[in-house]
This record gives C-alpha cells, sequence and structure tokens, in this order.
C-alpha cells in the first residue's frame, strides 16, 4: 500500500473516529486538515470547509494559494446544512481520480458528524430552553398580582430571546388595551387593533394602534405578537415582545417555546383575576357593591390605627333605613333590594373617595369619615338624609321613597373599634326613637343625659331640702 493510500485511510479513520461524538466541529476539523494538506502535498494546499453555517474554516497558518490555483472539492450534503469541503492546490498540481473519490467520502463523512453534531447541539439547548420554560412557569404562577406576571415573563423572555420589553393586553370591550408592561416606557401602545397575518383584522376597533400577529418591525425593531387564549381557546388579549437591538427575529425552532410562555401567563393572569374577584366577593356585598361587615371592621381598625399615629379626627355614620320591612311587606324583597341599591348609591356621590362605606347588616348601613370631627360629621349626615329623602327608585308602575334615620359618632383615643360601632350604633337607636328620618349625634345624647341626671339630682335635693323644713 502506498504512503498516499495510507494517509488517505488514516484520514477516514479519523473522521469515523469522531462520527459517535458530534458537538464542536472544531476539534475534528483541526485533526483532519493536516493530514490532508499532507496526502494532497503540504505547503502547496489550503484546505477550507464552507458552510452557511459554519462560515470558513481555514487550517491556521496556511499560505493563500496564488493566481488560478487546481481545486478539488466536494459537497457536504444533509437536511442541515449546504457546504463544501474543497481543496486548492498550486497551478502545477495535478489531482487524481483517487483524489475525487477520497474528497468525497471524507465529505461524506464530515457532513454526518457535522449534523450529528449539530442536532447534539440543538437537543441540549431545547432542553435547556424546556427547562429554563419550566423555571418560568413556575415562577409566573406564584405571582400574586398581574405586574409580577409580567415582570418574571419579561426577565424569562430577555434569557430566552434577547427581548427588551414585554407588554400584555387584555380584551376591554372586544379591544386590546395595555394592562400591564415591562421595559422602556411608551414602546406599546395604550390599545392597539391586531391584524392577521394578510392584514385582516381580528379584534380591536379601527383607527386604534395596529399590530400584527407574529413578526413585524416597529421603529426597526423586531416585534412579535401572541394570542392570549383561556379556557377552551378563548382569546383573553395578547402579548407583544420587541427584541433587543440587532436582533432579526426568533429562531423557528424557539417560536413554540414562546407560545408555550404566552399560555402560561394567559392562565396565570386568568387565576389572578380569578383570585382578586373571589376577594371582591369575599370582601364586598355583591348586592350594593359596599364593603361587607369584615371588610368595613377591618378598614375601621386600618383607621383608627392612621388616626392614632397622626393625631387626627374619625367619625362614623350608621344609618338604618326607616319601617324597611313594611317597605318589603308590602313591595316584595326585590324591591326592597333596589332601595338598598339606590342607597348604596347615594351615599357613593355624598362621600369622598377616602371615605370607608359597607353594609353591616341587612338595611343597616355604614360610614368611616377620616379627619371628620364630630361637627362634620353631622353635616355630611344630614346632607345624606336629605339626599335619601327626595331619591326615589322607579318600581313596576310607580316609585319607591324611603327614609333613614343616622347615628353619629366621634373616635376617642381611649376607643377600641367596637366601641366605636357600639357608640354610632346607640345614637341611631335614638334618632329612631325621636321619630326616625332625622340624625342623632353621640357626644349631644351623652350633653342631654347628663343635663337629665343633673335635673333629678337637683329635683331630689329640693325635696329633700323641703323635707328636712317640713320636720
Amino acid at each position: 500500500m502506498t504512503e498516499r493510500r495510507e494517509k488517505q485511510l488514516e484520514i477516514l479513520q479519523v473522521v469515523a473516529r469522531h462520527l459517535p461524538e458530534g458537538g464542536d466541529p472544531d476539534p475534528l476539523w483541526h485533526s483532519i486538515a493536516p493530514l490532508l494538506q499532507e496526502v494532497f502535498g503540504e505547503p502547496k494546499v489550503t484546505v477550507v470547509l464552507r458552510d452557511k453555517q459554519l462560515g470558513e474554516f481555514r487550517l491556521d497558518g496556511a499560505p493563500l494559494p496564488v493566481g488560478n490555483p487546481a481545486s478539488l472539492s466536494a459537497p457536504l450534503r444533509g437536511n442541515l446544512m449546504q457546504g463544501e469541503l474543497k481543496i486548492l492546490a498550486s497551478t502545477s498540481s495535478t489531482f487524481e481520480a483517487e483524489d475525487g473519490r477520497m474528497l468525497v467520502t471524507v465529505a461524506d463523512l464530515l457532513a454526518s458528524v457535522l449534523m450529528q453534531g449539530r442536532l447534539y447541539n440543538q437537543v441540549l439547548e431545547t432542553n435547556a430552553r424546556l427547562a429554563r420554560l419550566d423555571d418560568l412557569s413556575r415562577d409566573i404562577n406564584t405571582q400574586k398580582d398581574v405586574d409580577g406576571i409580567v415582570r418574571v415573563a419579561a426577565l424569562g423572555l430577555s434569557d430566552l430571546i434577547g427581548a427588551d420589553a414585554f407588554g400584555l393586553y387584555t380584551l376591554t370591550e372586544g379591544a386590546p388595551v395595555l394592562l400591564a408592561s415591562h421595559g422602556q416606557k411608551g414602546v406599546f401602545p395604550q390599545s392597539a387593533e391586531l391584524l392577521g397575518q394578510g392584514g385582516r383584522p381580528l379584534i380591536g376597533h379601527p383607527g386604534s394602534a395596529q399590530l400584527r400577529l407574529g413578526i413585524q418591525f416597529i421603529d426597526s425593531r423586531c416585534v412579535l405578537v401572541e394570542l392570549l387564549r383561556g379556557g377552551r381557546s378563548a382569546v383573553l388579549g395578547i402579548v407583544a415582545i420587541r427584541l433587543g437591538p440587532g436582533i432579526g427575529g426568533v429562531p423557528e425552532e424557539v417560536r413554540p417555546l414562546v407560545s408555550a410562555l404566552a399560555g402560561h401567563v394567559a392562565i396565570a393572569v386568568d387565576n389572578t383575576r380569578l383570585f382578586d374577584e373571589m376577594k371582591r366577593q369575599a370582601s364586598y356585598d355583591h348586592l350594593t357593591g359596599l364593603a361587607g361587615r369584615r371588610h368595613f371592621s377591618a378598614e375601621l381598625c386600618r383607621e383608627i390605627d392612621r388616626a392614632r399615629r397622626n393625631g387626627s379626627s374619625l367619625s362614623m355614620l350608621m344609618l338604618d333605613a326607616d319601617h324597611f320591612k313594611g317597605l318589603n311587606d308590602t313591595h316584595g324583597h326585590l324591591a326592597g333590594d333596589a332601595v338598598l341599591r339606590m342607597l348604596a348609591d347615594v351615599l357613593r356621590e355624598g362621600t369622598r373617595s377616602i371615605d370607608v362605606l359597607g353594609r353591616l347588616g341587612g338595611e343597616e348601613l355604614g360610614v368611616l369619615l377620616p379627619g371628620a370631627e364630630l361637627e362634620l360629621a353631622a353635616t355630611v349626615a344630614e346632607r345624606l338624609r336629605e339626599a335619601i329623602e327626595t331619591a326615589r327608585v322607579r318600581w313596576k308602575d310607580g316609585e319607591i321613597g324611603v327614609t333613614v334615620s343616622i347615628g353619629v359618632a366621634c373616635w376617642t383615643a381611649d376607643q377600641l373599634p367596637d366601641d366605636l360601632i357600639e357608640a354610632s350604633d346607640v345614637a341611631l337607636y335614638a334618632a329612631k326613637e325621636r321619630g326616625r328620618n332625622q340624625v342623632a349625634l353621640r357626644a349631644t345624647m351623652e350633653t342631654e343625659e347628663s343635663i337629665r341626671i343633673a335635673s333629678v339630682l337637683e329635683a331630689t335635693a329640693s325635696e329633700d331640702q323641703a323635707d328636712t323644713r317640713d320636720h
């Protein structure tokens, strides 16, 4: 066997030994390139490996041929690459038919190794991305609010595809409206019209800023838009993802992961909304929309703590609809419900945003007035009483009116939350005993009681003096 033939076989053996390994092609390339040069007459031969993904590999230190060198090439064939293995020789060099056959065999083996390496790397990358996606989904599902969900998703997409801005849109009256975002402010419009790939409008209102499903470029930056789908594939909204500068798109193998992440975001947002609704139902009365008794009591404790820290005032109104049982008996409970909703509306319209309104039970309503002294609270109570007295509820062919009795009390530093409720409740029943449809103040009641007690004591003293004189 000739030395040249031995070198050819050695090259094939070197390539074959790397077949099970794959991975980085550099070690393989630097193993076979010197052998190829020896076979074809080093240093007159330059060996070049060209591929659209790998670029060009050239043996370090190899001189470039001059003029129009003879060449011998073999294709690198495979579904993951298109390239060639090429031998460049000096003009005086010649290649034999055996050289061509050997180079084709080497190229086929080399292509197999490179494709295997790429598949291996793709598996590693896919597994790493899936692991990252799994971590992200768990982190997203632990968030308690939408801002947290968006922040975690945005940071994950930054690692996954180099995103630098993330916008979450939910459907409001049939149009995508920006609910939360992460990254540079003002990147995404506040509301949008979503278009399909062909430009056909899908959701949103004409005239709004347009976003296209899939990949698009906005201000020379790549933006990816994905649908948010909830249960039964219902569309909840969209996510808009802007990639960093110089990133021209999302690799096809990564797109399913981005879609899966959007699915996790949709589930988390849906769960957050459900949780918020459950909290709202637990905290607020479903009929009037006012705070329920437990939530009202919690707010009362917070307001007392604030008043104690700041040395500020706090007053409470207790309202009760007059003759409410008779109203229900005459018109029915549905009419009573309508009246209670009307009372809640009057309270909302006649108080401040910082005031706390609650339904404490039946037709009994409460109002907390932070910062209000007794005199101001009495003024507010009278204004509410008058507004309710003139309000009417349309019912069937007529109208229903109602009046309220209101008790007013002002918190003092030695009072606990229940003490303030009791004080306003006592004042409320005083207002009812005096004829209803009026306001009674706890301080006035105490003053009147003191006067009554003093009068009784004075009368008793007078009687005692008269008895003494008689004796």
